[in-house]
């Protein structure tokens, strides 16, 4: 089952803008105690490759794949996903 968690969007729209909710998603990210996996479409103009570095650096442990010739978001059927979501539920 996918949980999403409404406290994530709770910024946009009100008073503090984009930059606001970036750094309340951020510190949010940073937070993070569970397993995480990231899925990047290559071809993604949303999140790049220096966002995925950023990412990294403050969950190294944080499981990576990225599905080449793909947009924002990946289906998740892709054979790379696919692969990734596999070794990381086990």
């Amino acid at each position: 089952m996918l949980r999403n968690d409404p406290a994530t969007t709770a910024g946009v729209g009100r008073g503090g803008g984009m930059e606001e909710f970036e750094k309340t998603l951020a510190a949010g990210f940073a937070g993070l105690t569970c397993p995480v996996l990231l899925v990047r479409g290559g071809d993604s103009m949303l999140l790049e490759p220096e966002t995925v570095e950023a990412m990294r650096a403050v969950q190294p442990a944080m499981a990576y794949a990225e599905v080449p010739g793909v947009g924002h978001p990946p289906s998740l059927d892709e054979p790379e996903a696919v692969r990734a979501m596999e070794s990381f539920w086990g």
